[in-house]
């Protein structure tokens, strides 16, 4: 299993260096052609490029507007920094999440101030299982957030009766016995015949511009 990652790592990087040491201007159809076979590249290499790769095949995608979600993601990858990510709302908060919950080592946000879905994605990391650093100044900010609450097991009875049904709902479903256990559910394979949608209402909607 390992070789066949090793082998699959090299060669995804030759076909995404082969793609971007290509013209970034190009328009029209071979665009069009061009930027699905970015985007499966860079996915599977958020999870099988080494650090010093990951960083530069992100400044290269950054050349190309389109993608520079996915250039965000594998800048804070490689910085364990989510300062520009956060901004990119849930989708690329949760693509750089599940690799960032391979280490232990926590991430770091260094944003004085964070708009409601800054505070959604810091919720989502958290619900990921990774450690945030932030400013002291942002606890109280954070603390008075009901999804942070959530991931932080704080507040249960409170929760079941938040505004927001969503919520409400997934409050009611863990009970207070164990506010914690909702992070070894996220950890449990699914049956596969079971259609479960972890449906957040997204506060801001990521975009490649």
């Amino acid at each position: 299993l390992v070789n066949s990652a090793l082998g699959t790592r090299r060669i995804y990087q030759e076909k995404v260096k082969t793609i971007l040491d290509g013209d970034s201007q190009v328009k029209g159809y071979q665009r069009k052609r061009l930027l699905p076979k970015l985007r499966f590249y860079a996915g599977r290499l958020f999870y099988l490029a080494d650090s010093d790769i990951l960083s530069g095949i992100g400044e290269s995608l950054a050349n190309y507007p389109e993608m520079l979600l996915e250039s965000a993601v594998m800048h804070s990858i490689q910085t364990r920094e989510v300062d520009s990510l956060l901004k990119f709302g849930a989708n690329a908060v949760q693509a750089a999440a599940q690799v960032f919950r391979l280490s232990q080592t926590p991430v770091t946000c260094s944003l004085d101030l964070l708009d409601d879905a800054e505070v959604q994605g810091i919720a989502l990391l958290k619900l990921n299982g990774v450690d945030v650093n932030v400013k002291d100044d942002l606890f109280k900010r954070l603390s008075g957030d009901q999804l942070n609450q959530f991931v932080s097991g704080e507040n249960p009875l409170a929760l079941m009766k938040s505004d927001d049904p969503f919520l409400k709902e997934l409050a009611c479903l863990r009970g207070v016995d164990d506010t914690l256990r909702h992070q070894v559910m996220l950890d449990t394979a699914f049956d596969k015949d079971e259609q479960m949608v972890f449906d957040i209402s997204q506060l801001r909607d990521s975009s490649y511009f």
